[in-house]
């Protein structure tokens, strides 16, 4: 149903959320050939502010986070002694 028309849905007692399955999908490379038609049941106006509200709780989660090379450097960073040792061999 995803290939088909970018459906996804998630069963009682499954791990994954909804949006889960939708990356899992397109993680393994599996698109959708055509939109999911229950959009079609929404009027314009609607389905705008729906995909408006959307683009906002992403900006606004995107713009939280920390810079990519932030990121790493709080949470990933090596010691100097670990390059220090993996420059020798």
């Amino acid at each position: 149903m995803f290939r088909e028309r970018a459906h996804a849905w998630r069963g009682e007692n499954e791990m994954f959320q909804l949006d889960s399955w939708v990356q899992v999908m397109f993680g393994q490379g599996i698109h959708p050939a055509n939109y999911n038609r229950m959009t079609e049941g929404m009027k314009e106006p609607d389905l705008a502010r729906f995909l408006e509200g959307i683009r906002t709780t992403i900006s606004r989660a995107v713009a939280s986070m920390p810079a990519h090379q932030e990121f790493l450097d709080r949470y990933c960073r090596a010691s100097d002694d670990v390059w220090k040792n993996a420059v020798m061999k």
